[in-house]
């Protein structure tokens, strides 16, 4: 039961851990992708196209990188681009950046609009928080990203009752099934490939796969796994529709107008801890790609350079909180998604599919 756990219930968790601060943590992320196009529309994008490229998506992934051993995205990338293995890294180094600059805002907005504390605790704190889960062994990191993933679903699950017991009865208020005129396919398949960016972030926790089948369910258990509590959320907000589009922090709002401050203090406290979990998730995988070149060379990463590159990381993008949370992800959602659809997930679908097809036992990274 336990290899069964680490194989093909930990990654999903992992990933959903990870994710979801920058997927749908703060709720504008969903305005951009979805609600936008019109509230049907947003949810078939979701369920109809969102879901099942993750699954797809991570299906191959996870596969290919158990056949090549690629548990750090530096070794993964070199089997999949080749030489070119560096434009993905240039990509998800800025990703990275712009992606702490959202969770710090993040963070800064929930702590002043929450517990009304100055917005630079929150921003602070999550730097702080990071570096000190970064300096913990893989072991540590993979059971906090899987019990922080549950204790999401308990969170995203009470918000759902509460919030549906409140407000349901509004659901009946609107045509949901309205014209589908707006570009929900391409929507949700850019949202789709924002996420899976990260997903190499969580190759760490595939040694545990043994197998072509752990891997499969692995994969397929990705999607929906990552996406049901926001699915709970986005039906939350429907509710609300359209006042809600108007706000900075659509989960904050939908507290506040259910009116429970236990929930409140419940929910976004899960939600600044999984901001860290998604701090924690990319650095390290940064920290694996330095620690696999450092023994390269004959030594391993130094201890202490784990929670100094993410204090380096995390403190250049707390410059770009300025910005603001919402021009913060228009900017990161306005480019990096068709970045990573050529980068990444085409020559998963080619490369990626073609390798693990004409794979052989004797087969090894280094053969090739």
């Amino acid at each position: 039961m336990l290899r069964w756990f680490q194989a093909c219930l930990l990654p999903p968790l992992a990933f959903q851990s990870v994710m979801i601060a920058g997927g749908y943590g703060t709720g504008q992320e969903f305005l951009v992708f979805f609600l936008n196009n019109g509230p049907r529309a947003g949810l078939l994008s979701m369920l109809g196209v969102t879901v099942p490229l993750l699954s797809i998506c991570a299906v191959i992934a996870f596969e290919f990188a158990r056949l090549r051993s690629a548990y750090d995205y530096r070794t993964f990338f070199r089997g999949l681009l080749g030489r070119g293995w560096f434009v993905w890294e240039a990509g998800f180094l800025l990703t990275l950046v712009l992606l702490f600059g959202v969770i710090s805002s993040a963070a800064g907005e929930i702590v002043r609009t929450t517990f009304t504390l100055p917005y630079i605790v929150g921003s602070a704190g999550l730097v702080l928080a990071v570096a000190l889960v970064v300096s913990q062994s893989n072991t540590f990191i993979e059971r906090l990203l899987a019990g922080w993933a549950v204790l999401l679903y308990v969170a995203y699950t009470l918000f759902f009752v509460m919030g549906l017991s409140k407000f349901g009865a509004a659901l009946r208020e609107f045509d949901m099934w309205g014209p589908l005129d707006t570009p929900w396919l391409s929507s949700g398949a850019r949202y789709a490939a924002l996420q899976l960016s990260i997903l190499p972030a969580i190759f760490f926790c595939l040694p545990h796969m043994r197998t072509r089948s752990d891997a499969v369910l692995a994969g397929l258990l990705t999607g929906p796994v990552a996406m049901i509590p926001g699915i709970l959320f986005y039906l939350v907000m429907l509710t609300h529709f359209p006042a809600i589009s108007s706000q900075v922090l659509p989960s904050a709002f939908l507290l506040d107008a259910i009116g429970s401050r236990a929930l409140e203090v419940f929910f976004q406290l899960a939600l600044l801890g999984t901001l860290v979990q998604t701090g924690v998730g990319v650095v390290h995988a940064f920290n694996q790609r330095l620690d696999a070149w450092w023994r390269a060379r004959g030594t391993p990463l130094p201890g202490i350079a784990r929670p100094a590159v993410a204090l380096i990381l995390m403190t250049a993008a707390l410059l770009l909180t300025k910005i603001g949370l919402v021009g913060l992800l228009n900017l990161v959602y306005g480019t990096l998604a068709w970045f990573f659809m050529v980068i990444f997930i085409g020559p998963l679908f080619t490369v990626g599919v073609y390798r693990i097809v004409s794979w052989k036992p004797c087969s090894s990274p280094a053969a090739e």
